[in-house]
């Protein structure tokens, strides 16, 4: 009899441990977001069809006060870029070049920043809405295509890989069909 309430005592003993050790085990295995980079994607679009399609141009994107974010890529179709976690405003310098051209296109994106926190054993993030935007198109130098519009798509900024930004281009050929048109 005695070695059945030593075996019994035992048991809780070890099952009680077990539930504690399970317990804490949860409590440290929080589902932390796998890809927790915050980045906003901007694409690009042909204005006459109204279809992504890539710059017939070099492009590199710089930020006002920092470094290069894209350096010299041919056919850029989609880039997905950083956001200000102090800034209201991000200045964004659209550098194509044809080879022989260079032009330089400016983009401003209104947002607001938003600390998040997923749990305590997650680093922390900063999510971004967008607000506002607005451009200005280059006056000097000429390539095949000019900056049109852009548009906000989604403007909640996120650990999701989504369209944020819309760039749209048009051809001057196009335009001046369209202008003889009407």
């Amino acid at each position: 009899m005695k070695l059945i309430q030593t075996t019994f005592k035992h048991t809780i003993l070890l099952s009680g441990l077990l539930l504690l050790t399970d317990t804490f085990l949860s409590c440290t295995n929080i589902d932390c977001p796998l890809d927790s980079v915050v980045v906003m994607t901007i694409n690009f679009f042909d204005t006459s069809a109204e279809t992504s399609a890539p710059l017939d141009c070099t492009l590199s994107i710089a930020a006002a006060g920092t470094d290069t974010l894209l350096n010299a890529e041919p056919n850029v179709k989609s880039v997905q870029l950083p956001m200000s976690i102090g800034a209201a405003i991000d200045t964004l310098y659209l550098i194509q070049t044809d080879g022989e051209t260079a032009i330089t296109d400016t983009l401003y994106i209104s947002h607001t920043n938003e600390p998040h926190f997923e749990a305590m054993d997650c680093p922390g993030a900063v999510f971004h809405h967008i607000t506002d935007l607005s451009f200005v198109p280059h006056t000097d130098g000429m390539l095949s295509y000019t900056l049109d519009s852009v548009s906000i798509i989604r403007p909640l900024v996120d650990f999701s890989d989504v369209e944020n930004i819309r760039i749209f281009y048009h051809h001057p050929a196009d335009v001046s069909l369209s202008s003889v048109g009407r």
